[in-house]
């Protein structure tokens, strides 16, 4: 199956967390390539425009400002809670989260 790659900006890599475990989220993308049958986070489509089927499509967010690194003092910061920040689009881009 093709996947549907998007390049979508963003104000801020950051959202503030509602997990017990974390102060911050950071999700470089929205969907995923795989389309696991177990996945928790196909819920997250109904937050996006698209009709493909969950695992079909994946926006790569891209953000202009860095990351601020005085915000994130003392904080926690769960990477990817909605997405696979290891998936295969990672070997052919350079990531585009400014630290």
């Amino acid at each position: 199956m093709e996947v549907i790659e998007k390049i979508i900006q963003v104000k801020d890599y950051l959202t503030k967390s509602n997990l017990p475990a974390s102060d911050y989220v950071i999700n470089p993308y929205i969907g995923c390539p795989h389309g696991c049958k177990y996945c928790y986070a196909c819920f997250m489509k109904r937050f996006t425009k698209h009709n493909e089927e969950w695992g079909s499509f994946i926006d790569i967010k891209y953000c202009d400002k860095p990351l601020n690194k005085a915000k994130l003092k003392n904080k926690s910061v769960f990477l990817s809670s909605v997405t696979d920040c290891y998936n295969m689009f990672e070997k052919n881009t350079a990531s585009p989260v400014i630290f």
